[in-house]
């Protein structure tokens, strides 16, 4: 059994156990109010109408809603209809309810026969006239006994006494309706849970997808960028040494970001930035002075969090196809908040080659990269790529800035 059922267990117990606990709790309170002692005999009968209820819950609970899940209506349906009419034979045949006798305070005094004994009485004459003489009597005493009119009134306490708890009080059809309206909660609570289960199962599988996407990405980056990258490393190990070295440090520090920071959830904007300059200065080996590459980023990015590796595919996607040693080109790179701060801007501008204009500039990893996006921000990002009149490609990317806790 798992932690989670372990829990439902008790949660469901817990309830029970204050659904017959109130009963004691309120007999107890009427008897302190009123005066009179604690009514047992009431409180266990109410226990005996509360035992099917707890009854029929479990089997609904345990047994029933497994019938439910793997959407065997019909069998559900009949078995609901099978226990709420032995339910209902139960209380017609049985009928566990509280007993409604006359329970008298002193005897019932139908005739004046019962009081005709003096040693009762102390031989006061309990009637009117009674022991006086012929002309001190009512004049219609005779006529009111002959006709068999009751001289004395009932005593006022003479009068059924009902039970105090509301549920003994229900009649049979009530307490049918209150059996299904239970279970129907239960339904409805459980079917509730399911599908939050369903979702939080979904949005695990998703991440989890997306956490195999971004390890792809990740070698996707690795072998072409690191193959060429050497290749430039091993060309200027003759031409100029401390170049070279220079390059195998930021070839480091930027393999060093993939491989242990990327994992992460959130990083620094900081080291977002740092990751991509650390990227074009290694590419920028490659190209000769006909390619132009501008960067502008806000000077204070403190506390700002950003998903890691999130620009990078808009760069490579430059890179790829925007840039050439044989004809004048660009990219450049902006990256801006609004005046209150509150969200941030990506914007990456590239020229297009002629040869480029065929190509489908929408890889698997701008896909990728839009993806993540639904999945970290829902719809509270904005993502625009388009081609240019003026021969550029543009993606412009809106997303809400994560302060760092």
């Amino acid at each position: 059994m798992t932690q989670e059922k372990k829990t439902e267990n008790l949660i469901i117990a817990g309830v029970w156990v204050v659904i017959f606990v109130l009963p004691a709790l309120y007999l107890y309170y009427v008897s302190v109010t009123d005066g009179s002692e604690f009514d047992g005999y009431e409180l266990w009968q109410t226990w005996k109408l509360l035992i099917p209820f707890a009854v029929m819950f479990c089997v609904h609970h345990y047994l029933l809603i497994q019938l439910y899940n793997k959407r065997q209506f019909a069998i559900y349906a009949f078995t609901m209809v099978a226990i709420l009419g032995c339910y209902l034979m139960y209380m017609l045949i049985f009928k566990p309810d509280f007993p409604r006798k006359d329970m008298m305070r002193g005897p019932v005094f139908e005739n004046r026969d019962h009081w005709r004994h003096d040693n009762h009485f102390d031989g006061a004459p309990p009637f009117p006239g009674e022991g006086l003489p012929p002309q001190h009597m009512p004049k219609d005493f005779d006529r009111r006994e002959r006709k068999g009119e009751q001289l004395h009134p009932q005593p006022h306490h003479n009068e059924k006494i009902g039970p105090k708890y509301l549920l003994l009080r229900a009649p049979v059809m009530g307490r049918l309706v209150i059996a299904l309206l239970m279970m129907g909660v239960d339904l409805g609570v459980v079917s509730l849970i399911n599908s939050g289960r369903t979702r939080s199962r979904l949005l695990q599988l998703q991440k989890e997808k997306l956490a195999m996407e971004l390890e792809y990405l990740k070698y996707q980056i690795n072998p072409h960028f690191f193959m060429n990258t050497l290749n430039n490393i091993h060309a200027l190990v003759d031409i100029d040494q401390e170049a070279a070295k220079r390059t195998i440090i930021d070839l480091s520090g930027l393999m060093r970001y993939v491989l242990y920071d990327s994992g992460e959830e959130f990083v620094p904007l900081e080291k977002e930035i740092q990751f991509i300059k650390l990227y074009i200065s290694l590419m920028r080996i490659r190209y000769s002075s006909k390619v132009d590459i501008q960067v502008s980023t806000p000077d204070n990015m403190g506390g700002v969090m950003v998903p890691p590796l999130l620009f990078i595919c808009f760069v490579e996607n430059a890179f790829k196809h925007g840039v050439s040693n044989r004809h004048q080109s660009f990219i450049n790179i902006y990256v801006s908040f609004d005046d209150k701060k509150e969200n941030l801007s990506f914007l990456c501008v590239n020229s297009i080659l002629e040869q480029e204009k065929k190509d489908n500039h929408h890889g698997i990893g701008i896909e990728n990269a839009r993806k993540r996006l639904e999945l970290i921000y829902g719809e509270d990002y904005v993502l625009r790529i388009k081609e240019n009149e003026e021969k550029t490609f543009e993606v412009w990317l809106q997303i809400p800035i994560s302060q760092q806790a």
